[in-house]
């Protein structure tokens, strides 16, 4: 009798989970995946080498662990499978085994299940933590004022993290010397799920925070001991609170502002650098790629394929990228973006879009002027959510929190709350977009509906809703499993008019979404 025994481990994007060594008739602890995209659920089997296996085989399976839904095997020198494509809010059962060269087959591991969960769908970027210009404001920014807040909001995660980030001038102004307190108020205390910042929001480099003290900004393009130290500093102090990592952010500005000071090849060597140096203190660690200015030939073709050319892809698990445009140029432009992914051969990683936004200001048209309001600013909460998951986007994220209210500021009334704490119409509509459509198992647009977008939500129970709209004025005809519908701008105290609509019923379609079930 031979008894072969293996250490056998199951991940999702971010959380791994230890399975103890077992033998044929061991079992073993329940794995789980907690992490997914948007179609693409994943899930990856790891084992460690032995020298006498011929090769492995890994079967999945239905719920049931009766019905065979794929198998593969794999190389004797392999020590990794991934799952993809997986279905969301799904219970699967996986089974591997060892074929060993003696010809013995050994039951490498019991039939196990594990379920595909939703992921961080939503979330808010720019949160003005501590902040103490009115009193109002000082109290709306307390860690736990905001944390009490997201959880009304119904949102998962946060980014740029302002004063409680961990941008290397905040935490170690001086050498050696480092002040964790506001990240520790908020990063240790949160519910939620932050995405933290490291050097800094803007031309990130491993120039000193105290050097820029002294005047001597000279850019430093290489991972520096001073560097290294910092990122070790704050990886080890909040590793076990944070699991998303992003190394600067938009670096595309260094050739846009300051050409050949930092040139995108070193800047690529650099964020692999950083990034070795993350995973080796935190092998949990998820690394967004610095966030894309736009999408556009300067933040696409030049900068990312030059950087992936370089030091390939391996260092970063998140495309993260920003599109403040109109949301009708929002679909060409996220094409050329997925079509050179896939030349890039990184199509299979997770798509963030960590900032959008718009403001209700009608004299704010720095960047839209549909013309702007604080309908079309609630109407944009779907718009460009629908548009980002049906392309794919596990995660879309809203700039911002409390938006800004000085008139001269280009990012003004871009907040769901003002600077009073009053809210925004766009506030209760991220409210409705977390209650009824951002835990999804599948989205799917209706390709026959010409210029009207029309999107099919399959909900975890089974239900379904729908958003629908259109650029001009048309029809539609309501779906037979829908009852009733409201428009996702919300009346002036902030509810919703649900109205009773028949099956078969034709319904008019403006601009502003409107959402049935």
């Amino acid at each position: 009798m031979h008894m072969h025994t293996k250490h056998f481990f199951l991940l999702g994007a971010i959380a791994l989970f230890v399975v103890p060594s077992i033998s044929s008739a061991a079992t073993f602890p329940k794995p789980s995946v907690d992490k997914s995209t948007i179609t693409k659920h994943r899930a990856t089997i790891q084992w460690e080498a032995q020298s006498n296996v011929d090769f492995y085989r890994i079967r999945l399976l239905d719920s049931t662990c009766t019905t065979l839904l794929r198998v593969k095997d794999i190389a004797s020198t392999a020590t990794e499978k991934r799952l993809k494509n997986l279905d969301t809010n799904t219970r699967y059962c996986v089974r591997m085994r060892a074929f060993y060269t003696d010809n013995t087959k050994s039951d490498l591991s019991d039939r196990k299940k594990f379920t595909t969960k939703h992921a961080n769908r939503f979330g808010l970027n720019f949160i003005r933590f501590y902040n103490d210009d009115s009193a109002a404001l000082e109290e709306g920014t307390t860690p736990s004022a905001v944390d009490s807040d997201f959880s009304a909001l119904g949102i998962d995660t946060f980014r740029q993290i302002t004063s409680a980030d961990l941008l290397w001038e905040l935490v170690e102004a001086r050498e050696d010397t480092f002040d964790f307190a506001n990240a520790d108020g908020v990063l240790k205390t949160t519910t939620h799920k932050p995405i933290v910042d490291l050097f800094s929001y803007q031309l990130a480099d491993s120039t000193t925070p105290w050097e820029m003290l002294q005047g001597d900004d000279t850019v430093e393009p290489t991972l520096t001991q001073e560097a290294e130290d910092y990122v070790v500093a704050v990886v080890e102090r909040y590793k076990d609170d944070v699991k998303f990592w992003e190394i600067g952010n938009e670096m595309a500005h260094w050739e846009l502002e300051q050409p050949g000071v930092f040139p995108v090849a070193d800047q690529a060597r650099w964020l692999k650098a950083v990034s070795d140096i993350i995973r080796e203190h935190d092998d949990n660690a998820v690394i967004l790629l610095p966030g894309l200015i736009s999408i556009t030939e300067d933040n696409v073709d030049d900068w990312l394929e030059e950087v992936v050319h370089t030091v390939g892809s391996d260092w970063f698990d998140v495309v993260n990228y920003h599109y403040y445009g109109r949301w009708q140029g929002f679909a060409v432009a996220r094409d050329a973006l997925q079509n050179l992914s896939e030349e890039l051969d990184i199509s299979d990683k997770l798509f963030w879009q960590t900032e959008t936004g718009t403001s209700s200001d009608p004299t704010n048209t720095t960047r839209t002027n549909y013309p702007n309001s604080t309908d079309q600013q609630a109407a944009d909460i779907f718009r460009r959510a629908m548009l980002a998951y049906d392309a794919g986007d596990e995660v879309i994220m809203w700039h911002t929190y409390i938006g800004n209210d000085d008139d001269g500021e280009a990012f003004r009334y871009f907040g769901v709350v003002n600077e009073d704490m009053s809210k925004q119409p766009a506030y209760y509509t991220v409210q409705l977009l977390t209650d009824e459509i951002t835990k999804f198992t599948q989205i799917t647009r209706d390709e026959t509906a010409s210029d009207q977008f029309v999107y099919d939500i399959e909900r975890p129970n089974g239900s379904h809703a729908y958003v629908a709209w259109d650029a001009q004025t048309s029809t539609m005809t309501v779906p037979s499993d829908v009852s009733e519908m409201t428009s996702v701008v919300p009346n002036s105290n902030g509810t919703f008019t649900w109205t009773s609509v028949t099956p078969g019923e034709t319904i008019s379609l403006t601009d502003i979404p409107v959402l049935m079930k």
